[in-house]
């Protein structure tokens, strides 16, 4: 299972990918962890079954671009959740408002992995130079 949508805030296109683990991808990363070649919370508390990345831009960025964030879920009624509550809240408030953030702090860790691909200074230099 996999879905793309583009939402728009004001002026922004920002775009959300999810895609289902795959059982080779999954094998890899228990095999990874238990072999101390991966850290054992560097994508999440669990073996994901979904991520959803979060792109700054249209359509054309899932292929041309490193996504901004990386949320990795356990299971498919969570990744669901956690989809609608995203394209909501990115679709109100942007990308780069508070309420990512606090969907980020409250996060239960055994529900949800984050991976923030580009450092938000980083991001915020780009966009103010």
């Amino acid at each position: 299972m996999g879905k793309v949508t583009v939402v728009h805030h004001d002026d922004a296109e920002i775009t959300l990918s999810m895609v289902k683990w795959g059982i080779f991808r999954r094998s890899l990363l228990v095999l990874g962890k238990r072999l101390g070649l991966i850290n054992s919370f560097s994508v999440a508390a669990f073996v994901p079954w979904y991520e959803i990345a979060i792109y700054d831009g249209g359509m054309a960025s899932v292929l041309s671009k490193k996504p901004y964030l990386i949320f990795y879920y356990p299971d498919t009624n969570t990744a669901l959740r956690k989809w609608d509550q995203l394209v909501n809240m990115i679709e109100q408030d942007g990308l780069y408002a508070s309420e990512l953030s606090d969907f980020i702090r409250d996060a239960d860790p055994c529900e949800q992995g984050v991976f923030l691909v580009e450092p938000f200074e980083d991001t915020l230099k780009k966009l103010y130079q």
